[in-house]
């Protein structure tokens, strides 16, 4: 995955060099935004590594949180109201998650209810 990425940034570099003017942030935000944008491309490789060497039920499972997350943080910061619907999403989307992980928690349970001897 590294050199698809190397080779993709290269030839997005080519293509800023030869039709773009270059602007850097002269503000906090737009430092963060750029950051941001560096962060995700790190996702990127870590999901990789989680989608070959982990367990990808429960990774593809979790993935659906990210939206709810950024929904609930968008509400707590003032940017998108409450509505119903949220909470209704929300709920059917951990209890979605719960259903499939179901082995692995029931799993988990016994082990923490009934000690090893």
């Amino acid at each position: 995955m590294g050199p698809v990425m190397l080779i993709s940034s290269l030839l997005c570099l080519i293509a800023h060099v030869m039709w773009e003017e270059t602007a850097w942030p002269y503000t906090l935000a737009g430092g963060l935004v750029v950051f941001t944008l560096g962060a995700f491309r790190v996702s990127y490789v870590l999901w990789d590594i989680g989608m070959r060497r982990g367990d990808t039920l429960l990774l593809t499972s979790l993935s659906y949180c990210v939206p709810l997350a950024s929904t609930l943080l968008m509400i707590a910061f003032g940017f998108k109201p409450e509505h119903p619907g949220i909470a209704l999403g929300g709920a059917l989307i951990v209890l979605g998650c719960l259903t499939v992980n179901a082995d692995k928690l029931l799993k988990l349970f016994r082990q923490r209810l009934v000690p090893a001897a």
